[in-house]
């Protein structure tokens, strides 16, 4: 048993030097989640290749001459477990790259909402300037026909004044010559 520590996150993961197969199905129960773990097991990964590499080169030529048909077979059995290994790896890159094509197409969809934010706010200060001016012009309107009613009292009370002036003129004139003729009845 030796354990690896990952460079990226500084995991501790036990490795067992006899068992490839193990360290394979180890790495791909590891390598299913989505996210930053995808980068760890890619470390993780070329870790136990270099060390897979480091135990081929390990085996002496007298172990070699000695155990040939030993070593075919764990050769045969290294190339299983490197293509293994291969195969998680491509697994792990393609689902990073699913990772990141999700977190652009996010990032677009972000700036496609920005933008429709923009245009709609936009398209509410121009309808509030409208119904301000709209609200200013009826106001403005409202004034003119209330000082145009204003207006039309004031030369209607004009007008009685004047009418009522009249009357009491004709009235006086009137009294007048009654008074007039009624001196004039009462000399004759």
């Amino acid at each position: 048993m030796k354990e690896i520590v990952c460079p990226n996150c500084h995991k501790t993961v036990t490795v067992n030097e006899s068992s490839g197969a193990s360290n394979v199905k180890q790495v791909e129960d590891a390598s299913n989640s989505r996210s930053s773990r995808c980068e760890n097991m890619i470390g993780i990964l070329n870790m136990l290749k270099q060390q897979n590499t480091a135990n081929e080169k390990k085996a002496s030529p007298s172990e070699l001459s000695k155990n040939g048909v030993v070593l075919t077979k764990n050769e045969s059995k290294n190339a299983q477990h490197k293509s293994k290994l291969d195969f998680v790896v491509d697994k792990v890159k393609t689902e990073l790259s699913r990772t990141v094509a999700d977190k652009e197409e996010i990032a677009k969809l972000q700036s496609a909402i920005q933008e429709l934010d923009n245009k709609i706010n936009h398209i509410l200060i121009e309808e509030q300037d409208k119904a301000q001016e709209i609200i200013r012009l009826k106001n403005a309107e409202i004034t003119n026909l209330q000082l145009a009613a204003e207006l039309i009292k004031k030369e209607a009370a004009i007008n009685e004044n004047n009418i009522k002036e009249q009357y009491e003129q004709k009235l006086k004139i009137a009294n007048e010559q009654v008074e007039y003729y009624k001196n004039l009845n009462s000399r004759v």
